[in-house]
Formats: C-alpha cells, structure tokens, sequence
C-alpha cells in the first residue's frame, strides 16, 4: 500500500534524522510544532517540499510528491530533460518562447533558466517556487514529476494573480498550434468551474439573507 505524503516526510525524518524532530526542524528551518503538523495533516504545499529538498537534496523529489521510485537519488540526465521540456512549454505558453521575457517575470537569471531549458542543469528550487507563485495556473505535479495537465483545473478564489498575468496568458494564445488551443480548453473549463462556484455562492448568500 503506497502511503501518502505525510508519511513519506515522516520516512525521511527517521532515514536522515533518526526520527529525531528537533535536528530535521532545524535543518529545514522550521520549529519543531511545525514539522510535527507536515507529518500529521492539512496540505502539503511546495514551499514544504521546497524547503525538504533544499535541507536533503539527496531525497527524490518525485518519489515525495507522488510516492513512485525511490526515496534517495540524484537527478539523471533524463529527468533533468524532462523537466527542462516542460519549462520550455510554459515558456512558449505563457511567453511566447521569449527566456528574456520570463526570466525576467519569474525574478530569475536568464542564463539559470536556459540552461534548465537545455537540461543542462537540475531545476534550482527557487525557480520552481517562482514559477508556483508568478504563474498560479501551471500544475506543480506535472512541471515537477509530468502528471496531469500543465493548468491547474482549479484555483482558489481568495489567490491573488498579479496586474498583467492575465493580459500575458491572452497573448500568448494568439497563435495557431496544438498547444494553443489545448491551452484555451483548459481555461475554458477552468473560468467554468468559477462560474459554478460563484454561482454556487450565491446561491448561499440568498438563501442566508432569507432566512435572517
């Protein structure tokens, strides 16, 4: 039976740290009250992941998000291309294929992100979390391990999308390739899914108002 991803932070707490929370808290830069919850409940966001990978990088990212492999390996030249692949694709998405562009959106240094691109070296940790926070409809599952779709079909109502993200997402759909209109499918069925729960919450709000 796979366990799931509270347990699999529990296992490289007791493979790297003896099970000792206070020595993993301190590598991972958190309490002690903290990392006890990572392993027990509520959601596991990147900043988490992030934050485990950078304090054991020996520790396979794929294997802790999804539970498939290994816990312990280093990244091979064919993860590092397949990572680069789907950077790439946000790139040409989201940007047009313009590096300069989205180097400069996501913070980062051009010659970092090229040659993550290239495949030439692994992803920094940073740049993925950029990537999380700058362009909230990419699917970190899939830019990280490739499951699912590239967009998010859901995202929260109360997350905030900076001035200018939705008017980049538009111009990089005026093109005329298979990308583009998978892109627009899937936009399509996410503005449908807000339009659901709007209405959703409305619904709530009226029948609230009646019965006050």
């Amino acid at each position: 039976m796979q366990i799931d991803i509270h347990d699999r932070i529990k296992e490289v707490r007791k493979t790297l740290c003896g099970g000792n929370n206070t020595v993993f808290a301190e590598k991972v830069g958190q309490k002690p009250n903290v990392t006890s919850d990572w392993m027990s409940k509520g959601s596991i966001g990147l900043a988490v992941i992030s934050a485990i990978c950078h304090a054991f990088p020996e520790v396979d990212l794929r294997w802790l998000i999804t539970g498939e492999g290994e816990m312990l390996r280093v990244f091979d030249s064919e993860n590092l291309l397949a990572i680069g692949e789907r950077v790439n694709e946000i790139a040409t998405v989201f940007f047009k294929g313009d590096y300069a562009r989205m180097a400069s959106k996501l913070s980062v240094e051009y010659g970092e992100l090229h040659e993550v691109v290239r495949g030439d070296k692994a992803p920094a940790y940073a740049l993925l979390n950029q990537i999380q926070r700058k362009l909230p409809l990419v699917n970190q599952l899939w830019l990280i391990a490739g499951k699912g779709e590239m967009l998010n079909d859901s995202l929260p109502m109360q997350d905030a999308i900076e001035v200018g993200y939705w008017e980049d997402l538009v111009k990089s759909l005026r093109s005329s390739d298979e990308q583009k209109n998978s892109t627009i499918a899937q936009l399509t069925n996410l503005l449908s899914k807000k339009d659901d729960e709007v209405d959703r919450l409305k619904a709530e709000l009226v029948k609230g108002a009646a019965n006050c």
